[in-house]
């Protein structure tokens, strides 16, 4: 979501869409962010989240929501040729938040419809979001760069006994 974005927080959703959409109220967005809510109780243990205030007011291109209300969000992607996300990770605790990636992942998976063997259906495309973000990592911020060199003038050393 980083090279897409720039937006660092985890348990995130970034939904793009080629051509602009309009929303009830009337609103033309191409990108919506939904983000976690603020809590300052957990935010002592997982570090300081933006929530959807922060993020509009450091990411203002798209329309930041709670992703609280994800699950709750209409949209009907039945409309749409193809879905283009990676691959989604088996590995993910379903944890006590109903906004965490876990429920993320499932909310995702039944609004768009995708099938558990979703290799068959051509509308649903993994190759497309790999071959994109390979491109990306093939451009470097200035950051990167330095990182890059740093790296290679010293690499960590390996102890051997």
């Amino acid at each position: 979501m980083y090279y897409f974005s720039g937006y660092k927080e985890p348990h995130s959703v970034l939904l793009i869409f080629k051509d602009q959409q309009t929303d009830s109220p009337g609103n033309n967005y191409s990108e919506i962010l939904f983000v976690q809510k603020r809590n300052p109780q957990a935010e002592q243990w997982t570090g300081k989240r933006l929530g959807a205030e922060g993020a509009r007011e450091n990411w203002a291109s798209a329309c930041p929501s709670m992703v609280k209300i994800f699950k709750n969000f209409n949209i009907d992607f039945t409309r749409f040729d193809k879905i283009i996300f990676d691959r989604f990770p088996v590995d993910i605790p379903d944890g006590r938040d109903k906004a965490d990636l876990f429920d993320l992942v499932q909310q995702f998976k039944q609004k768009a419809g995708i099938p558990e063997d979703y290799s068959k259906d051509k509308r649903f495309d993994n190759r497309s979001y790999r071959d994109m973000t390979a491109k990306l990592r093939e451009i470097k911020t200035p950051e990167e760069k330095i990182l890059s060199v740093k790296q290679w003038r010293y690499p960590a050393r390996v102890r051997m006994k």
